[in-house]
């Protein structure tokens, strides 16, 4: 999917290729919280590491920042973890430190406003903790064709500070980026 983004967006844009590199070294990051059992711990650890606002650009083979001004933060932590045709593991599950390095990849950023796309199986605590009391989180059932996914059939929930500023974003951008000759998904 990274190389196939990297042909049909803008030279500008950057693709990261971990989202824990926001804590510094993805393995020893992932060792790290996956040895730990309760929300709490985790979510204490990860407060305590310094965050980089910088990661390894797929598009551009160096390193570059991960601030680049945007109003709007546009997620998807994995879903497996909470996922019904998943593993069900839920916090105790291999993916879930991206959803605790997505929600501190929104606070370094400070978008006016974050848009995540998640099953309907996450549990709103979860996300309120990884996100933090920074972000009003509003939930909103999308069908995945509205947004780009044709082939899936199960509705997906999007979370967003502003739901209307969301609903009026997807079909102008989804129509702009038809037009394109984009496809519009949901990926950092």
């Amino acid at each position: 999917m990274r190389s196939c983004a990297a042909m049909t967006l803008p030279a500008t844009t950057c693709i990261f290729s971990n989202i824990l590199e926001v804590w510094g070294n993805p393995p020893s990051v992932e060792e790290v919280l996956n040895g730990i059992d309760t929300l709490e711990e985790k979510l204490a650890v990860s407060r305590r590491w310094p965050r980089y606002n910088f990661g390894w650009c797929l598009q551009h083979h160096t390193w570059c920042p991960f601030n680049k001004g945007s109003q709007c933060r546009v997620q998807g932590p994995p879903c497996p973890d909470w996922s019904s045709a998943g593993s069900k593991a839920g916090m105790a599950g291999k993916d879930f430190p991206t959803m605790l390095a997505s929600g501190a990849k929104a606070d370094l950023t400070n978008p006016g406003m974050a848009v995540i796309e998640n099953v309907r199986g996450l549990p709103e605590h979860i996300l309120a903790e990884s996100y933090g009391s920074k972000f009003a989180i509003t939930y909103t059932q999308q069908c995945p064709a509205d947004v780009g996914f044709e082939f899936m059939s199960r509705p997906r929930l999007v979370i967003a500070k502003d739901v209307a500023w969301f609903n009026n974003f997807v079909l102008n951008q989804k129509l702009w980026y038809l037009q394109l000759g984009y496809e519009f998904i949901f990926a950092l």
